[in-house]
């Protein structure tokens, strides 16, 4: 039989199921199983970021750049480097942090912004290709108060009389 003709529009593992009439019955028969994987990378696509985010707190879920094939499905095949920038809004880095991408997917696990305003873009791009995606705009606003600093502590003073 020839099979030039059949494609499988998802990634994963078939088997073909034969049947052709014969003289006395209905000849049937199964392929081998056979896997289909995604192409290599065309596009990448950042998850969404919230457009609030804590300073200094862990952003969860963290944030995944994924790469697509033409179909758009991850790519399944690929890993590398990705490169996630933290932008002001004229370009200015903020910060930067480089995740590793396996099966297609590369996550910052680490995203803790350190720098409170906004509005902020993160830019994820895969090193060493032309491959990148650009979130929407966030704003950081202050995390949670981990430490009180008494800059000036009050002189000695007299009862019932207010410190200086």
């Amino acid at each position: 039989a020839d099979f030039g003709h059949v494609s499988v529009s998802n990634p994963g593992s078939y088997v073909l199921r034969l049947s052709a009439p014969g003289p006395y019955s209905v000849l049937e028969g199964d392929s081998l199983t056979f896997t289909v994987v995604s192409g290599v990378p065309q596009m990448a696509k950042l998850s969404a970021l919230p457009s609030q985010i804590l300073a200094a707190v862990p952003l969860v879920p963290a944030p995944q750049l994924s790469l697509l094939d033409d179909g758009g499905f991850v790519s399944s095949s690929f890993s590398g480097l990705v490169n996630f920038t933290v932008l002001d809004s004229v370009g200015t880095i903020l910060q930067n942090f480089t995740a590793n991408a396996s099966s297609g997917v590369g996550t910052l696990t680490t995203f803790a912004p350190s720098v409170v305003g906004g509005p902020f873009t993160m830019l994820a791009t895969v090193i060493g290709t032309s491959l990148s995606a650009t979130s929407s705009p966030f704003r950081v606003r202050p995390g949670p108060l981990d430490a009180l600093v008494i800059v000036t502590p009050p002189g000695d003073g007299i009862v019932n009389v207010p410190l200086t």
